[in-house]
């Protein structure tokens, strides 16, 4: 089965890409990892845009708990280093504080708590840079942003260079293998959850 997907990137002359349903084990060509061996790929898909190609995969495993994966194949080394650190600036500005639309000319400011960041950690490989944020996420599988109305689940996402290759992983652990709440509706903190996903030293870039 076949669908048509667009990917909003942010990234001009873009081209159409076609995403298949997939059933296979959750392989990457570039990056390996122990991790992978219990996921399965129920989407996978590609697109080339400006001067750069994009892989994306999904996978799940028995649990619930699914592998959202980007790929971005660019030139050189020294523009995969400048890509790695815009899709972390990206993913940041989730949780930069914003200002509300309120009456007329007046607007309200509204601050991202900083327990409900994401918490960073971050390593080196000759490969190249790599960091790990662990951070909340939706019933949807929406990590980011400061409601914690919404935050339902918990996840590691990962920013991991492999030479001229970037690698931008979310791990979201679903309801049934982890409970985000201390009591009632009080919160664990992101930190509690780190022994519940791979390190960064668990992935492996392939040359």
């Amino acid at each position: 089965m076949f669908k048509i997907i667009l990917f909003f990137s942010g990234l001009l002359n873009s081209q159409i890409a076609v995403s298949q349903q997939d059933h296979r084990p959750l392989e990457l060509a570039y990056l390996q990892s122990d991790d992978f061996k219990n996921f399965r790929v129920v989407h996978s898909g590609q697109v080339k845009a400006n001067d750069h190609r994009i892989e994306s995969y999904e996978a799940v495993d028995a649990l619930g708990s699914s592998y959202r994966i980007w790929l971005y194949d660019t030139s050189d080394r020294s523009a995969a280093n400048g890509l790695l650190k815009e899709k972390i600036q990206n993913f940041l500005s989730t949780y930069s504080n914003f200002r509300e639309p309120y009456f007329a000319s007046v607007t309200k400011s509204i601050e991202c708590r900083s327990e409900f960041k994401p918490m960073r950690l971050e390593g080196e490989s000759s490969d190249g840079p790599r960091e790990q944020y662990l951070a909340y996420a939706t019933l949807r599988n929406i990590i980011g942003g400061c409601n914690s109305d919404l935050f339902k689940k918990i996840s590691a996402v990962y920013f991991i260079q492999c030479g001229k290759r970037i690698f931008h992983l979310a791990k979201i652990l679903d309801q049934k293998v982890v409970d985000i709440y201390a009591s009632g509706k009080a919160l664990k903190s992101p930190g509690q959850f780190k022994n519940n996903f791979p390190t960064l030293d668990a992935f492996q870039c392939i040359k």
